[in-house]
């Protein structure tokens, strides 16, 4: 793991208990989590490296973007906020297409169930990072 890496790593568990604390992913903290995912792709893959970076952000987003669009705004209990469609595209820019949709696909199933149960709304950032520390951690054992 590189340094950039470990402090993208580092950004996300402060949006995680930010997110879990206020359901709020402020933009400051975003803006550093996308440049950050950006400086990596940079440093791993130079110029071509940030253009798939920033295809693979997209690609991330855009069912997150979809969703927004078409769930009530009205009602908390489907609201989707522009922090999360942003940490879909860090994601996607960080981890890659792939990788990041289904991450999000998992922890988003993950809040579901547990909105469910408790019977109260889930940040999904939370749940990102949750599943992202698991996946990291099932690989080093």
């Amino acid at each position: 793991m590189s340094a950039v890496d470990g402090m993208t790593a580092a950004v996300l568990a402060v949006l995680a208990v930010t997110d879990f604390r206020r359901h709020r992913l402020p933009w400051r903290w975003m803006a550093a989590l996308v440049a950050l995912a950006l400086l990596s792709a940079v440093l791993k893959g130079g110029w071509m490296g940030l253009a798939i970076a920033l295809v693979s952000g997209l690609v991330a987003a855009l069912p997150f973007w979809t969703l927004r669009r078409l769930l009530p705004r009205d009602d908390a209990r489907w609201r989707l906020g522009g922090g999360d469609l942003r940490l879909a595209f860090a994601l996607g820019a960080w981890l890659g297409a792939l990788p990041a949709l289904l991450l999000l696909a998992v922890a988003s199933g993950l809040a579901g169930i547990a909105g469910f149960a408790l019977k109260r709304a889930q940040p999904l950032g939370t749940w990102c990072v949750a599943v992202l520390a698991g996946g990291w951690l099932m690989t080093r054992l």
